[in-house]
């Protein structure tokens, strides 16, 4: 079962229900967009109610604790969607798309969405969305023919999806394989590796290469598996931490902003490894502006089978066809275990983009914090050119 709560960063997209407290925030939007929605306005009450058909199932994106979208599916209206989003060009939408897409994927069935005629933004973000224009409809509202345009969006059959363990702070690499997914799988229910990229990572000292390292307890953790590897406490490492990039990163122009996201994730106390390095990343690629795959945890699906056949098994529960996976898996994956069940295996062909560092020769490989506290723009677009696959 996927997570009914899969993003934990800046934004938040969950499946809204009848005892949720955000109901009565979601009905205040709703009504707001009733006349491009074309639809009456609604209360709390009926809307419990109406949440209780399994056939409406809605979706809401939560912002600095305020609604500020949704998305809907109506499986009785042939698997229609609509989307309404309080602040606009911020992504918001097209997040709620692709989380809605996965669902899709998942259950098996294609989407598609009517939007006005006179409604240029919407038709624009289905558009970017993947879907394609279908016909021009026009519909019944209080007596008046309303003309629109119909999209569709094929699902079955199709889809991108990455999966790799969640580490802290990780290399730019990663942010450019989640950017071709879409689906992307925290595998966090795999074995801890002592000395790996889990519980840390690289920056750049005047002296070269440096470890940023958050202590782990794994006597106290109940398993050995990543989602329950706890922090360790009683060590001033987020202080440590933080005084360090700044000495050494605090007069690089992108500070304050990466600085930021950085200090408001120490301050929340996370107990365990997984929450700090996901949390983390979704805060990466809000910073980014990368617009995010679905991401899911593999401990939320329970799926079991040997090192291959689970790997084999998250693309198909999750709807995909193709598995784009790191260099690495080139060591022991064989294209031919996946073409045997109908999917297509890609290889990550990551050549590191050099940034200016400062004197010396470009030393590659660093946490992504590096490039981000050194460039303010153009970050994204630098990630993306180093991926040649």
């Amino acid at each position: 079962m996927v997570g009914t709560e899969l993003l934990k960063g800046r934004l938040r997209i969950f499946a809204l229900e009848a005892a949720s407290p955000w109901v009565d925030a979601y009905c205040r939007l709703r009504n707001r967009f009733s006349a491009e929605l074309l639809s009456s306005e609604v209360s709390p009450d009926s809307t419990r109610e109406w949440l209780a058909n399994p056939a409406h199932r809605v979706f809401v994106a939560i912002q600095e604790e305020e609604l500020v979208g949704f998305g809907v599916i109506y499986d009785d209206r042939d698997h229609e969607v609509a989307i309404a989003v309080s602040q606009p060009k911020l992504g918001i939408g097209r997040s709620l798309l692709r989380h809605l897409e996965a669902r899709a994927r998942v259950s098996g069935h294609d989407l598609w969405a009517w939007t006005r005629g006179d409604n240029p933004a919407a038709q624009a973000l289905f558009l970017r969305a993947g879907y394609l224009e279908s016909a021009q409809e026009s519909r019944e509202v209080e007596g008046d023919q309303i003309r629109g345009q119909r999209f569709e969006l094929k699902t079955r059959g199709g889809g991108t999806i990455g999966i790799l363990q969640p580490s802290f702070l990780p290399w730019c690499g990663a942010f450019a394989q989640m950017a071709k997914s879409d689906v992307f799988v925290f595998y966090d229910d795999v074995d801890y590796d002592k000395n790996g990229w889990r519980n840390r990572n690289r920056i750049l000292g005047p002296q070269g290469p440096m470890w940023l390292t958050v202590p782990v307890d794994l006597k106290g953790s109940a398993s050995r598996k990543l989602h329950d590897i706890l922090i360790g406490q009683g060590s001033p490492w987020p202080r440590k931490h933080l005084a360090t990039l700044r000495q050494y990163y605090g007069r690089e122009p992108n500070f304050d902003g990466v600085m930021h996201i950085l200090e408001r994730a120490y301050g929340l106390g996370f107990s365990h490894l997984n929450e700090l390095n996901i949390h983390l990343v979704q805060a990466f690629c809000d910073h980014l502006g990368l617009c995010r795959p679905l991401f899911v945890r593999s401990s939320d699906l329970g799926l079991g089978g040997d090192r291959v056949e689970r790997l084999i098994q998250h693309v198909e529960t999750l709807g995909c066809k193709t598995f784009f996976e790191g260099a690495a898996g080139r060591n022991y994956l064989e294209p031919r275990a996946f073409s045997d069940r109908g999917l297509e295996l890609r290889f990550q062909d990551y050549h590191h983009p050099e940034y200016p560092q400062g004197k010396g020769d470009f030393v590659s490989h660093l946490s992504v914090v590096d490039l981000l506290f050194r460039m303010g723009s153009g970050v994204l677009e630098l990630i993306d050119s180093g991926e040649l696959s």
